[in-house]
């Protein structure tokens, strides 16, 4: 009997971790975060590893569609355009090493002028 309880839990935590999918564990600049300065790239960091599929910047001056990085990597960096004083959203996709497909958003304010360029 004890022996089947060992195999029975074995199973039940090798299947709860199977199943598990990665997810956003943060991002740079956060969500809805106010901004004294436009940021140069947002950073999203994931809890495992995903290749990003797509991303696309929304403001009152239109649709952007960003350059997705290649390879996959627990911290995605996406280089932003210069941006002047407004509201942002950023969206985006990715596939995580399991091919599990996922999406998601943030939105923030950019209260000042875009960064100086070095």
């Amino acid at each position: 009997m004890p022996r089947f309880i060992l195999i029975l839990a074995a199973s039940l935590l090798w299947s709860s971790s199977s199943t598990a999918h990665t997810h956003l564990v943060g991002s740079i600049p956060a969500d809805r975060a106010q901004l004294a300065t436009a940021p140069k790239e947002a950073v999203l960091t994931f809890a495992e590893a995903v290749e990003m599929t797509a991303a696309k910047l929304d403001s009152a001056n239109g649709k952007t569609a960003l350059k997705a990085p290649e390879g996959s990597s627990k911290e995605v960096h996406i280089a932003l355009p210069a941006l002047a004083a407004g509201q942002y959203h950023l969206q985006w996709r990715a596939t995580s090493d399991d091919g599990h497909v996922m999406s998601g958003e943030l939105s923030f304010e950019v209260k000042g002028p875009s960064s100086p360029s070095p």
